[in-house]
């Protein structure tokens, strides 16, 4: 029998996390290397979905420069 992730008969543990819930269960259990590791995926996906003529990030524009 093939279960979806939101059946209710599969523990709450079994089910896939998405990496904001990665992220933020390594933050709380005070792992900051996953940490890390897990923001770093998810900056990754976010560069891997950003469309090419997207402008950039704010964060990647310095005001002056």
């Amino acid at each position: 029998m093939n279960s979806s992730p939101n059946d209710p008969d599969v523990p709450a543990e079994n089910q896939p996390e998405s990496l904001e819930e990665s992220v933020m269960a390594s933050l709380n259990m005070f792992d900051p290397a996953t940490a890390i590791y897990e923001l770093e995926r998810l900056d990754e996906d976010a560069d891997e979905l950003r469309p090419a003529t997207a402008p950039p990030a704010p964060d990647e524009t310095k005001p002056g420069v």
